[in-house]
């Protein structure tokens, strides 16, 4: 009798065990998800910025008869070059920030596929390489 009632303590400490890193997979699985949002909403800002870019870039190549002179040259190039330098330059940021977030997710995201065990390590290598990749493409 004394033994039944020891394997039904070790059954139920195994079993608080297992809620217990379920509970903590899941709270890592939520802090990625909580990176994840930022990210994507730093995506869509940057897509946003390009847009701009992109518009200006336009308007820079364009022909203005109504200009004489040196007008065109002197004031309205250099301050698109400079607008245009100035959206590089953010661009350069987000993508810098972005793939900091990416990262962050990844070890988030790696921290829960290890509460699988030793599946969870090779899930987590796979992990790792995929958003190495996806820095690399950002």
């Amino acid at each position: 009798m004394d033994e039944l009632q020891s394997l039904k303590n070790s059954l139920s400490s195994k079993r608080q065990q297992l809620a217990n890193k379920k509970a903590e997979k899941q709270r890592y699985l939520g802090i990625a998800a909580d990176v994840r949002a930022v990210y994507n909403r730093m995506a869509e800002d940057k897509k946003a910025i390009k847009g701009y870019r992109d518009s200006v870039k336009t308007f820079a190549k364009e022909k203005f008869t109504t200009f004489k002179g040196k007008l065109y040259s002197d004031n309205y190039k250099a301050r698109t070059d400079a607008l245009i330098s100035s959206y590089n330059t953010v661009i350069s940021n987000l993508d810098t920030n972005m793939d900091r977030l990416n990262n962050v997710v990844a070890q988030y995201e790696n921290k829960a596929y290890q509460c699988n065990g030793l599946i969870g390590y090779l899930e987590s290598s796979i992990n790792s390489l995929v958003h190495t990749i996806e820095n690399w493409v950002n």
